[in-house]
């Protein structure tokens, strides 16, 4: 069994987070993206789950603020919510499944945390570059890079 987020949707960006918990076998779970992020920092980030107040570190609450959609839920698995870290055996076993939770993902985002300084996008660009540099005559294998800086 497996936990996964359900982010709740919001039009206002400055919102509280609120989310609830899907519970489910690995192999019936609902789609999901997996997050994959830096603990760093103090648990002074909130995230409103079930009703009741979770503190969380202020990187996972700046990374799930930025990949909640305005319209729509979203299902998330992050470690950090998704494993009850305060019960070690669950901890031992969620552990062991970390392999097949990132596999069965649609998806894992990667988060390493708030791009103050547009470096982000100026190494996407020299990876893009490299990549160009090296191209085999293969047809278009470049990065494809939204605004956001996001790689797809």
């Amino acid at each position: 069994m497996i936990r996964v987020i359900e982010i709740d949707p919001s039009q206002e960006c400055t919102s509280p987070l609120s989310c609830h918990f899907k519970i489910a076998h690995l192999d019936a779970a609902p789609s999901y993206e997996a997050l994959s992020y830096r603990w760093c920092g103090p648990e002074d980030g909130l995230l409103l789950c079930c009703g009741k107040d979770l503190s969380i570190r202020r990187n996972l609450e700046d990374a799930l603020m930025c990949l909640r959609l305005p319209d729509v839920r979203r299902y998330i698995w992050a470690d950090a919510v998704c494993i009850n870290q305060n019960d070690h055996r669950e901890r031992l076993g969620q552990i062991k499944l970390m392999g097949d939770i990132y596999r069965k993902a649609t998806r894992v985002l990667v988060w390493l945390g708030e791009d103050t300084d547009n470096e982000a996008q100026q190494s996407l660009d020299r990876l893009e570059s490299i990549a160009l540099s090296h191209q085999d005559p293969l047809p278009s294998s470049g990065l494809l890079v939204e605004p956001s800086g996001s790689v797809l």
